[in-house]
């Protein structure tokens, strides 16, 4: 999910079609270093804060985007 949002984030905010063509290349890389991310921390509250700040922070770009 935090992937999905950081890519539509991006899509508000810069050239859609340039970041839908690549959204499936690029979402595994981003989802890989949100699995690093998540197993980097050392407790799981840690992880879904910084996983659902990035949504949360994703929605506000989106929501007062362009």
């Amino acid at each position: 999910m935090a992937s999905v949002m950081l890519h539509a984030a991006l899509a508000v905010w810069t050239d859609r079609d340039i970041v839908m063509a690549t959204a499936v290349y690029s979402g595994f890389i981003v989802w890989v270093g949100f699995m690093v991310i998540t197993y980097w921390v050392s407790k799981v509250w840690q992880a879904w804060s910084i996983l659902g700040g990035i949504i949360l922070l994703s929605t506000m770009a989106i929501c007062f985007g362009r």
